[in-house]
């Protein structure tokens, strides 16, 4: 790791502990490359349509990333946010001064159909936070001892991404964030393809 890298991950961890201190599911994003762009951005998108509060990209940088989810943050509305370049092991640190639970999405998991009460309880009773650490190449062992809850959606092999949705929409009972202060609305329709309203300064609404 280059000194610089080393400085800014330092940097950014000391910003990043107050935007933890108020959120209640964060996803962490491990050992991302620059191959897996596409991935961790669907990982991303996931975890914000599906109401966690953020995203790290842990160890490395992802500027393409954030710009994107900025961006679309600004259309579609919502606070949600994705942070690059803090180190694994400080952020788990964090999180357990915080309180917080530590959960592992992993194939190799308990089945989430035997623990889901317990984790539900966690969250909507004892109001504890969740940080979901989601693996892009092999997670490393001690991951697996560091979390409190190895928990699998499936035993068989499967997508990080759709582990992370299904995780989620269990997590919050179906309920999901409905956002509305940004520019563009979606029009869904039954029947025939949907249309796209982007909120217009002027009193009307352009549709595509």
């Amino acid at each position: 790791m280059s000194q610089n890298l080393r400085t800014s991950i330092e940097e950014n961890l000391a910003k990043l502990t107050d935007l933890l201190k108020s959120s209640e599911i964060v996803v962490l994003r491990l050992n991302h490359r620059p191959r897996d762009f596409r991935v961790t951005t669907h990982a991303c998108l996931t975890a914000r349509a599906f109401g966690a509060n953020g995203v790290i990209i842990a160890d490395t940088e992802a500027k393409g990333i954030i710009e994107k989810i900025e961006s679309l943050n600004i259309a579609w509305g919502g606070g949600f946010w994705v942070r690059d370049s803090v180190a694994t092991d400080r952020v788990i640190n964090v999180w357990r001064s915080l309180g917080g639970v530590i959960i592992n999405l992993s194939m190799y998991g308990e089945d989430i159909r035997n623990v889901l009460s317990d984790l539900y309880f966690l969250r909507h009773i004892r109001l504890k936070p969740f940080l979901v650490m989601v693996g892009s190449s092999k997670v490393p062992a001690k991951m697996y001892t560091i979390a409190d809850y190895n928990i699998s959606i499936t035993n068989q092999p499967h997508s990080e991404v759709a582990a992370l949705a299904i995780f989620l929409d269990k997590i919050h009972g179906g309920n999901w964030p409905r956002y509305t202060e940004g520019t563009v609305r979606m029009n869904p329709s039954l029947k025939g393809k949907g249309r796209i309203s982007i909120m217009g300064t002027v009193g009307s609404d352009e549709e595509t």
